[in-house]
């Protein structure tokens, strides 16, 4: 800034000072949060109308992987897997198992956001034929802090 004058001077700082500030502001909103997993199990406990009245339980095991997109969106993906998910017919005492792979599912929503999904399988018995095709349905929150939830909304055999 040497030879300039004193206005010179005075409008380069200025203007250095705008950019600083500009290039600090471009930096904060385009700031993405740092990707975070987190592992969790969804217990499952419920009486589910097949043939008979099947008593479930188990749980699925999760992991969960959210990302913030440049966007400003939330990216979610979750695997799961059954975990001993069984039944016991309340009248016949047969005993069942719950057979269906494991599964991803990516959810993309706001900063915070709700949603829900369906695990398909098949609660099979002892016996030939003894098989119930079985829907799971779950509901899941996402939090601005990327912490997600998942719970058992309702099971049903179909």
């Amino acid at each position: 800034m040497r030879g300039q004058s004193k206005t010179a001077r005075a409008l380069t700082s200025a203007v250095l000072s705008i950019v600083a500030s500009v290039g600090t502001l471009l930096t904060t909103e385009t700031a993405v949060a740092a990707p975070t997993t987190s592992m969790f199990s969804v217990p499952l406990s419920e009486v589910i109308r097949c043939d008979e009245r099947v008593a479930v339980t188990g749980a699925f095991d999760f992991t969960a992987h959210v990302t913030e997109t440049a966007s400003g969106s939330v990216l979610a993906t979750l695997r799961f897997t059954p975990n001993h998910v069984v039944g016991i017919g309340l009248k016949s005492g047969d005993a069942y198992r719950l057979v269906g792979a494991s599964m991803e599912v990516t959810l993309e929503g706001e900063p915070v956001f709700s949603t829900t999904f369906v695990h398909h399988g098949v609660l099979v018995g002892g016996d030939p034929g003894a098989e119930f095709p079985l829907s799971i349905v779950f509901h899941a929150t996402v939090t601005k802090k990327h912490q997600v939830t998942v719970s058992v909304d309702r099971s049903e055999c179909f």
